[in-house]
């Protein structure tokens, strides 16, 4: 993929619907999608690398718990009923409405500890406050113009639901698309077309299916009573939130085909074991069919090996032994090395939060990577997959994230400390989406962690036990645990940890420095009742600036100071990759680069090394794709702490 691969343009929508003032008194209106107040201070940031900024929550009631009248189908869409923790919140609730009542429009608390005034999970917006995303001139793309998407929601035309599962779920069995018959690919594409032939007033509707996905990955929607935007990828809310766009999505298909246990199929791109997962579904390749998009990438057709790396193939071109070889460790460091939630889930993102910057291993490598491999090279800014804004455009986005909600699944299998997030802001995240009747319902993250309450099950593949089980060997012979630095790190600098005076340091194809390894265990792990032995050695690059209209590849390694661009991805040296792929900004926000803090664990690694007994390791960072005065990337600090 050239280098220059860059995010196109809007669609025909020119504006956003409003709810009438009307419904706004009904009830419905103030179409703030989940109606909950947060109580916050007015001003405040998080401490700590890699985190900060203002959070500001206004005091906004919730509206009250109504009934839904009649779906889209003339069928009644029944009210939920309150969760035992909205039971228990109630006194949070009352005091926020008590506080409307006489006039209050903003009401701050100190906040706790854990950074949450009370606790305060993100909510879903104001639906009436959507804006545009605007995306800027890429580098080295002078003719393109800066361009605008509207991919605002059609606000409900009736009360938001509070979404309660079914009791006796219908099972859905997602089967591998290289797997699936052709009477099966027929019914799948027949549901896509009657998808794609509802109207656009229709929130079931295929445009309008994308739509969500754009309109809050993209900053459209502000946070509720908050000015900084709201954004479900790059923190522990990817993994459950698109869980429930898959579930819904899967749900109105079903009810469009007739078929109760109608199932997505997943592309199982992570299979190498030679029998077809790990190059586009054929099923989706097929000109005139429903599941077929031209914007692809046409140089990576069936048989095309799919890469989880990006690069420059034009100028590095590699066999299929080695992208086997690469893939299977770049799996395995984005899986089985992430030991903790927060290394594969992604950290904390809370009520007021500003953008989200530390996502999770299998969101920053490769799900990203393939959004940027099945996008079309020809297009300014990758779409349809390639962006996020226009990514659910083309069909394979379900069969992609069918595959990135798999593996979550499979990581909560390996044991250790790979389990999900048990903090309150995490689990009573709430977001919104459509269901199958077109009624606009409320959801919570913790509903959505185990999948066989959704009715979910996933058809077994061989493919898994390859890089579950994968052993990576090192490249180097000369770093041994013997040597304290090896003689060819003697002239490497050491960058350090990030401060708010550090400047940045440009990675201009490749920075190596030197980083101290901690030196005991911080006493806060151990009094959580951790063992030593359980804690992960993490690797964090601070403040990791990179565009966010062009994509970009950084891939890290360890004690391997030579690595550069051509270096396999296949060794034990490799501890992992973070990967951007252009995607559209909201108003207010910084359109030209994002900051990041891309996080590594490497325990595994340094036991494969045989260098757990050195103080000092060297990391080399390498831009695969970037690293170039019209592809600039930076960061401010390298570290290395226990978690």
């Amino acid at each position: 993929m050239a280098a220059s691969l860059l995010l196109t343009r809007s669609p025909n929508y020119s504006s956003c619907p409003v709810i009438s003032k009307k419904s706004r008194a009904s009830g419905n209106g103030n179409g703030n999608g989940n109606g909950k107040g947060s109580i916050r201070p007015s001003s405040w940031s998080r401490a700590g690398p890699c985190l900060s900024g203002k959070r500001q929550m206004a005091l906004t009631p919730r509206p009250p718990l109504v009934s839904c009248n009649i779906d889209a189908n003339n069928k009644p869409c029944e009210q939920g009923k309150e969760n035992e923790s909205e039971k228990n919140g109630g006194g949070r609730r009352d005091l926020i409405q008590a506080a409307s009542m006489v006039g209050l429009s903003f009401l701050a608390v100190s906040p706790s500890p854990n950074g949450s005034a009370w606790g305060a999970p993100v909510v879903p917006p104001d639906l009436n406050t959507c804006g545009p995303a605007t995306v800027t001139t890429p580098p080295g793309v002078p003719s393109a113009p800066a361009t605008s998407v509207s991919c605002c929601l059609l606000p409900p035309t009736k009360p938001i639901i509070d979404y309660e599962l079914p009791s006796k779920p219908k099972i859905h069995r997602r089967r591998p698309a290289h797997k699936v018959d052709d009477d099966y690919i027929s019914k799948y594409n027949k549901a896509y077309e009657l998808m794609k032939a509802l109207p656009s007033s229709d929130p079931r509707s295929f445009m309008r299916q994308a739509d969500i996905h754009c309109a809050f990955c993209n900053g459209a929607y502000n946070q509720l009573g908050s000015t900084n935007k709201l954004q479900v990828h790059f923190s522990w809310l990817f993994l459950p939130w698109h869980r429930w766009y898959l579930y819904f999505h899967e749900q109105i298909l079903a009810k469009l085909i007739g078929d109760p246990k109608f199932s997505l199929v997943y592309w199982n791109w992570d299979n190498q074991a030679n029998v077809g997962g790990n190059i586009m579904p054929t099923m989706f390749t097929q000109e005139g069919s429903a599941l077929y998009d031209a914007k692809r990438n046409q140089n990576h057709l069936p048989p095309i090996l799919n890469t989880l790396a990006l690069t420059d193939l034009a100028s590095n071109a590699l066999t299929n032994k080695q992208i086997i070889q690469d893939n299977l460790n770049i799996m395995y460091q984005s899986i089985v090395t992430a030991s903790t939630p927060d290394l594969f889930m992604g950290k904390k993102y809370s009520a007021g939060d500003p953008e989200p910057n530390i996502g999770g291993t299998l969101e920053n490598a490769p799900h990203t990577a393939i959004h940027a491999w099945t996008g079309s090279d020809k297009e300014t800014y990758l779409e349809d997959m390639g962006n996020f804004y226009s990514a659910a455009r083309d069909p394979i986005f379900f069969a992609h994230h069918s595959n990135v909600d798999r593996l979550w699944a499979v990581w909560n299998t390996i044991g250790g400390r790979r389990r999900d997030h048990t903090d309150p802001d995490f689990l009573n995240a709430e977001f919104l989406f459509y269901d199958e009747n077109g009624c606009m319902v409320r959801v919570k993250a913790k509903d959505a962690l185990d999948n066989s309450k959704l009715g979910v099950t996933y058809i077994k593949v061989n493919g898994d036990q390859l890089w579950l089980n994968y052993e990576p060997q090192p490249l180097s012979t000369t770093t041994t645990s013997k040597q304290v630095v090896p003689r060819s790190m003697d002239d490497i600098p050491e960058l350090g940890p990030a401060s708010q005076d550090t400047s940045p340091t440009k990675i201009d194809k490749k920075f190596v420095s030197l980083v101290k390894r901690p030196t005991a265990v911080p006493q806060e792990l151990l009094d959580k009742g951790l063992e030593e032995e359980d804690l992960e050695e993490v690797l964090v690059l601070e403040y990791v600036e990179v565009p966010r209209n062009v994509a970009t590849h950084i891939a890290v390694f360890i004690n391997l100071p030579q690595a550069d661009a051509t270096t396999p991805l296949s060794c034990a040296e490799y501890v992992g990759s973070f990967i951007n792929i252009p995607h559209l900004v909201g108003e207010g926000m910084d359109m030209s680069s994002r900051s990041v803090c891309a996080r590594f664990g490497i325990s595994d690694n340094l036991q494969r090394l045989g260098i757990t007994d050195l103080s000092t390791i060297s990391v080399t960072v390498v831009a695969k794709l970037g690293g170039s005065e019209e592809i600039p990337i930076s960061l401010k600090g390298i570290k290395i702490e226990y978690e």
